[in-house]
């Protein structure tokens, strides 16, 4: 989801990122402002799912940035550790300067810290990405955390972030008391061909270039390849950008992006619909 800047005069198109380039279509907005009201007002337990290259630590990413200092946020970016570690690795994310050796010793300690931010109106928010890797007990251990409250108020809120399967996992009766805390659920579908369009658009403008090098049937092209998935739409653009370059050419057609295309070993071709025919039209005869 970021602007990625071009630059031919070292190495063919290298890379940076700038976060003042991140380009948010319609879902990401919708997803985005209901998100963060979720977190201003203090709604407890918040989930966001999308495909793999969907936009989700990015949109995270761009959220946090944008909280004001009222919020204390950490980060566990991958929860697929034991359930003492991910304590841990929880406490060092909200500067918590203390050692814990059980489960009692963090709950004792991480509550102290709950209630001076509450004493300083703090809002704590704890993310935890790739929420798909998390163990079932851990998952269980989570849920605990946000009961804790004072005078009916929640003093964490926990934001899940990953991938349908995490969807899949708490959909089991094991987990529906979960299911029931949780109060704001979004899910990134994928862009559709006219936020294909103008995302690409967006980021060539914003790398410099004057005019669009892709033509309509490059950049359907491209949506076909990639299903709609940001990650893949970068791929895509910047191997065909490559494949262009090295063949001289300025404008980009469909050729150019299947040929890049082959050249990337996560794209596949794009499966073809078979058209109907009409009732008038002759059929080929069973063999």
């Amino acid at each position: 989801m970021y602007v990625e800047h071009y630059s031919l005069k070292t190495k063919p198109f290298e890379i940076t990122a700038d976060p003042e380039f991140l380009w948010l279509g319609e879902k990401h907005r919708e997803a985005y402002a209901m998100l963060r009201y979720g977190v201003l007002e203090n709604k407890g337990i918040l989930l966001l799912t999308g495909d793999v290259g969907a936009g989700k630590t990015t949109l995270i990413k761009a959220l946090v940035g944008d909280l004001s200092g009222d919020v204390i946020c950490a980060t566990v970016p991958d929860p697929g550790v034991g359930v003492m570690d991910f304590y841990r690795f929880m406490a060092r994310g909200f500067g918590i300067d203390a050692s814990f050796s059980s489960k009692g010793q963090f709950i004792t300690v991480f509550g102290t810290f709950l209630h001076e931010c509450f004493n300083r109106r703090k809002i704590v928010l704890l993310i935890i990405d790739e929420a798909q890797r998390m163990s079932e007990r851990l998952l269980d251990d989570v849920r605990m955390l946000s009961n804790l409250e004072h005078n009916g108020v929640k003093m964490l809120n926990i934001f899940f972030v990953g991938q349908q399967e995490f969807l899949v996992a708490i959909g089991t009766q094991k987990f529906r008391a979960f299911r029931q805390r949780i109060t704001l659920s979004y899910a990134i579908e994928p862009l559709d061909l006219e936020e294909t369009y103008r995302y690409i658009a967006s980021r060539l403008k914003r790398a410099g270039a004057k005019t669009n090098c892709f033509t309509k049937g490059a950049i359907k092209e491209i949506h076909e390849y990639s299903g709609g998935s940001p990650r893949v739409i970068n791929l895509l653009c910047d191997m065909a950008m490559m494949v262009g370059f090295s063949k001289g050419v300025t404008r980009l057609e469909k050729q150019t992006v299947r040929d890049a295309a082959e050249k990337l070993p996560g794209v596949t071709a794009p499966v073809k619909k078979k058209r109907k025919l009409r009732r008038d039209e002759p059929r080929e005869p069973a063999v």
